[in-house]
């Protein structure tokens, strides 16, 4: 299975931005003395040791949550085609505007025995007036069997990505969203995976299909049959595909976690409609989301990190960070292979201090490949 939704225990310990009130922290959620050391002597990226460490003693990180952002279309299901057909398609979708770009995730896998196949996205112009097609991000993977190096990747390059060439498309017409990734030729058991912002101007339509080399995506992917779901795998279109957090901080010599992309009261799996049949979704694991959590200095504190720790499975990532200086850093997690697996170890996002008012900013998303929920952890030292 190549997109993992919610297996149960990613954990994701981000070591720094938590709120803990003088005698609140327990004993157990001190930190030691050796994953101090290993912060100070470590860089970004590195995994530590962290055997031994109960996080799930640790008081709750309190966030406050909120969702915004345009409509999320995720095309997950069927996760493996094996033939020509429509892997999602929603025409519901109204004009977007430039402060809320629309967002799709697209994740599938070459379910043929032999033979290439291709993916492919087209949107379909369903308003009165020709309508202006915008991307404003996008990250494609390269065709692989690691499937969670290819999640990270598509992240970091949508991060890391530019706003692209404006296209006029007649009231009617239908149009290739990303050509390049139309062209790609995935072998089987290849992933095909990507994610990209758009906005368009009028009514329209979004069609994902999968194809057979040589095919034309514009006159063969509108008439295609719709694919039934698989079991396991999630799509539909989501109200929103951006969660903002907010948190004062003020550190202590402690830690305190919070579980993400578990359904929580904290962070709840985004709710919404498969429009091929009407069908109500639960994104479970919250793929294809992407989080942006604000921490701002609560008192004065001591330096703090951030890491990222799995607690049932292999996991894999990107975040970026925004400090007030408008420092940017985006960081693959781990630095030196696609995974860490053992919940006795972490790895580090990076090591800060904050004074009272001064604040960090984090961009981060459930990549494709890597299993949830994860833990939020915040380590002061």
């Amino acid at each position: 299975m190549a997109l993992r939704q919610v297996v149960a225990g990613h954990a994701l310990v981000f070591a720094g931005c938590l709120f803990v009130a003088k005698g609140v922290a327990s004993e157990s959620c001190q930190a030691p003395q050796r994953l101090v050391s290993a912060l100070r002597n470590s860089t970004r990226g590195n995994i530590v040791n962290i055997s031994g460490l109960a996080m799930n003693r640790c008081p709750e990180l309190p966030l406050s949550g909120t969702w915004s952002g345009g409509a999320l279309i995720f095309s997950d299901s069927p996760e493996s085609p094996s033939m020509r057909g429509v892997l999602y398609r929603d025409a519901t979708l109204a004009a977007t505007t430039a402060a809320t770009p629309n967002r799709i995730f697209v994740y599938h896998v070459n379910g043929r025995a032999m033979g290439p196949m291709t993916f492919a996205m087209v949107l379909t112009n369903l308003g009165a007036k020709t309508g202006i097609l915008s991307v404003s991000r996008h990250g494609v993977a390269e065709p692989s069997r690691d499937y969670i190096d290819c999640g990270r990747t598509a992240f970091e390059r949508f991060l890391n990505s530019s706003l692209g060439n404006e296209i006029a498309v007649p009231a009617g017409a239908t149009v290739e969203i990303d050509k390049r990734f139309d062209l790609i030729r995935e072998s089987p058991q290849d992933l095909a995976h990507g994610i990209w912002g758009y906005q368009f101007n009028q009514r329209h339509q979004i069609t994902i299909c999968s194809l057979f080399p040589g095919d034309d995506p514009v006159t063969v992917c509108p008439n295609l049959n719709v694919l039934a779901r698989d079991q396991d795998h999630a799509r539909g279109t989501f109200p929103h595909s951006d969660r903002i957090y907010r948190s004062k901080i003020g550190l202590l010599s402690s830690m305190q976690q919070v579980r993400l992309g578990g359904n929580t009261t904290a962070d709840p799996d985004a709710q919404g409609i498969d429009r091929t049949d009407g069908s109500p979704m639960r994104l479970r694991g919250n793929y294809g989301i992407l989080y942006r959590m604000n921490f701002v200095g609560s008192s004065s504190m001591h330096d703090f990190a951030l890491l990222i720790s799995p607690l049932g499975g292999a996991w894999g990532g990107v975040i970026e960070l925004l400090r007030e200086n408008q420092r940017r850093d985006v960081i693959r997690m781990p630095s030196q292979a696609s995974s860490i697996e053992s919940s006795t170890e972490a790895v580090i996002g990076g090591t800060y201090g904050l004074t009272n008012g001064a604040g960090i900013s984090l961009r981060w998303m459930p990549c494709g490949g890597s299993s949830f929920p994860v833990r939020l952890v915040a380590v002061s030292y």
